[in-house]
């Protein structure tokens, strides 16, 4: 009988530091999480701060543009928000109080701009090399507009250093450029004049 006793004393022991043992290492376990989540919420608000950072300046740069070429007073919002769990931007523009979508509320002009502004700002965030090719960029314009476009270009060129190949029909372009080559189609082949 005392060799029982002594058993399930021993076997109390044990169990008592096993329990000892897990309560130990859950709590070590809930000091991590904690931590986890708190590194978590200061990596989200760091986030918060480039993207609202980053929304300011693309904000004020597309605004800027789109203001020098067109008289209206409008303004390119850029506004990140949280869908499912992960961050999207939405891109509008501001007409007073009233918002509209880029691409089927303001015609193809404005969006023109906006988008020739925010792939330049692409390329410099990524560093590469500052070339960009486009097609048509001013095919919604009027000739004045073109005109205060290819203004903006020109700057944001200079300023940016940036080259720009582009296709055009629009002689205001050509005029414009520093270096023109003329594509021309005989018997189905196409060829370049400079």
């Amino acid at each position: 009988m005392r060799q029982r006793i002594n058993e399930a004393l021993t076997n109390r022991r044990q169990l008592m530091s096993d329990l000892s043992d897990s309560t130990e290492s859950l709590d070590q376990t809930e000091i991590l999480i904690k931590e986890n989540l708190e590194q978590r919420e200061i990596a989200r608000e760091a986030a918060g701060l480039v993207q609202d950072n980053l929304a300011a300046k693309l904000s004020g740069i597309v605004t800027k543009a789109i203001s020098t070429v067109f008289e209206e007073p409008i303004e390119f919002v850029v506004q990140f928000v949280e869908r499912r769990g992960v961050s999207e931007c939405d891109l509008s523009l501001k007409i007073g109080e009233d918002y509209y979508d880029i691409l089927n509320e303001q015609g193809g002009g404005v969006a023109d701009v906006c988008s020739m502004c925010l792939q330049m700002a692409f390329i410099m965030m990524s560093q590469v090399n500052r070339v960009l090719v486009i097609d048509e960029p001013a095919r919604h314009m009027d000739v004045v507009a073109q005109e205060r476009f290819i203004a903006v270009l020109k700057q944001l060129c200079q300023e940016l250093k940036f080259t720009i190949i582009m296709v055009t029909h629009s002689q205001s372009f050509s005029d414009n450029a520093d270096k023109v080559f003329t594509v021309t189609k005989k018997g189905g082949v196409s060829y370049v004049n400079n």
